[in-house]
């Protein structure tokens, strides 16, 4: 079966409600931490696509737009950081962040969130990812086992799977939709060329 942002798959839909009961949970889970190790390689792409629009594609609560301490200047934010117009934030599991905007951006990125999807909804993830970008996306995925655990005591990276396999679902769609993509799996960071 074929599923869709209109019809996601029932693992979809009961991940969504199990993220936001842990986002509920005042001891602070996801809060878009995993931002931080990519903040100065999205600069450089953003900067060398001339991109000034973006759209976190599944945000957290969003920690680092909150602080003030980017770059030489103290109280500059990542906005100002990344030399932007304009930032929106996603997270379908985080009600201040769950409406999707249907606009397009310059860039997309999403930190951390594929492997956290099932499997048999990636594709219509990965079409909605890079159909909301005009010029480039930023991919970081965990291709390991989170230390987070669900509150039905599943790992919470549900699709682990090894880099080349993650490749040949994100090669057709950076070349489909004519975007320059970077990929970090982990560790090793790679540029797929169009």
């Amino acid at each position: 079966m074929s599923y869709s942002r209109l019809s996601p798959s029932p693992e979809y839909k009961e991940l969504i409600n199990l993220y936001e009961e842990m986002h509920a949970d005042p001891i602070g889970v996801f809060e878009g931490g995993s931002l931080g190790p990519h903040i100065k390689a999205i600069r450089k792409l953003l900067a060398r696509t001339g991109s000034k629009t973006l759209l976190d594609y599944g945000a957290g609560k969003g920690f680092f737009y909150e602080k003030q301490e980017f770059g030489s200047e103290k109280n500059q934010d990542l906005k100002t950081y990344w030399g932007l117009e304009e930032l929106a934030l996603y997270d379908p599991a985080y009600p201040p962040f769950a409406h999707f905007p249907e606009k397009k951006f310059d860039a997309v990125i999403c930190i951390d969130v594929l492997e956290h999807c099932p499997e048999s909804d990636l594709s219509w993830i990965m079409d909605e990812i890079f159909s909301h970008a005009s010029k480039c996306v930023y991919l970081a995925i965990a291709c390991h086992k989170a230390l987070k655990l669900l509150p039905n005591r599943r790992n919470c990276h549900i699709t682990i799977k090894p880099p080349e396999w993650w490749k040949l679902l994100i090669e057709p769609k950076a070349a489909k939709y004519q975007l320059e993509c970077v990929v970090n799996y982990a560790c090793a960071t790679e540029k797929i060329e169009n």
